[in-house]
Formats: structure tokens, C-alpha cells, sequence
């Protein structure tokens, strides 16, 4: 939804959509299932995955107060 009203960018919804993923897998599988590569690949971004997260919302909240002005 934030992707499709455009309150976050296309490159940031698929970066997400891969945590949620994850989170999916992990709730409805094995954990020894788990691939540990693909784990490191998650774990290695997701800093920078929430810091743009928290930017470009905090673009669109800024946007929002500026249009009731």
C-alpha cells in the first residue's frame, strides 16, 4: 500500500518486501531450513534498509504538513 500511494519509493517497498519474507519463512518453517547466506545478505542491510525507510517517510510527512499550510 505505502508503495502503491507512493509514500515510499519502488526500491525501498522491495527491500522491505524481503524482510517480510523472511519473517513468513521463519514463522511457518524449520529454522534449519534457514539458508545462512541469505540471512547475512538481510542482516548486512538492514540499517540502511530502515534509514531510508525513515526517511522517505519522514519526506511524506514533511510533504503533508506543508499542503495544510
Amino acid at each position: 500500500m505505502a508503495g502503491k500511494h507512493r509514500i515510499i519509493s519502488e526500491n525501498t517497498r522491495e527491500e522491505l518486501a524481503k524482510y517480510l519474507a523472511f519473517r513468513h519463512f521463519f514463522m511457518h518453517a524449520y529454522s534449519f531450513l534457514l539458508d545462512e547466506r541469505e540471512l547475512k545478505v538481510l542482516v548486512d542491510r538492514i540499517f540502511e534498509t530502515n534509514r531510508k525507510f525513515k526517511k522517505e517517510i519522514d519526506i511524506y510527512i514533511s510533504n503533508i504538513e506543508k499542503s495544510k499550510k
